[in-house]
């Protein structure tokens, strides 16, 4: 196992969703594979999505490395299990080289559209309940501590 696939530790699970949907799509490519595999196991350790570029030419496997960023990129787009933005497949691809589990991009898109909203409905403001609150989060300690 290469130093990044044992720092990764890429589970069964991560393994068993990139064969299956595989296996759904009939692409055997072991560089999408692997790109599906990362895409689980990063999404599993926090990540919202894979940054292409910081794996380009980094090991996928003892016997795979990951391509340029633009030859990735492209086969993944051609693998039929990588969609664009507001495509519906299993993962998605962004233009900055970003690839995400469907679920996720969904989630972030939705976050980014409910905050945009957000901040263009004014909201508004009391100064004197500003004053008030603020008083109450600065208010002097007790005992001068």
């Amino acid at each position: 196992m290469s130093p990044v696939a044992e720092q990764l530790d890429i589970g069964d699970l991560d393994r068993h969703v990139a064969e299956v949907c595989a296996r759904l799509r009939g692409n055997t490519d072991p560089l999408i594979a692997h790109s599906l595999r990362l895409a689980c196991r990063l999404t599993a350790e926090g990540h919202i999505c894979v940054h292409l570029a910081d794996w380009a030419g980094r090991d996928l496997s003892e016997d795979l490395v990951a391509p340029a960023l633009d030859a990735w990129c492209a086969a993944l787009s051609e693998s039929g299990m990588v969609g664009r933005p507001g495509e519906v497949h299993p993962f998605i691809l962004d233009d900055a080289g970003r690839l995400y589990l469907y679920r996720y991009w969904s989630y972030e898109r939705t976050l980014a559209t409910d905050l945009l909203a957000r901040i263009a409905t004014p909201v508004p403001l009391d100064p004197a309940a500003l004053g008030r609150a603020l008083d109450a989060l600065f208010e002097p300690a007790p005992n001068g501590a």
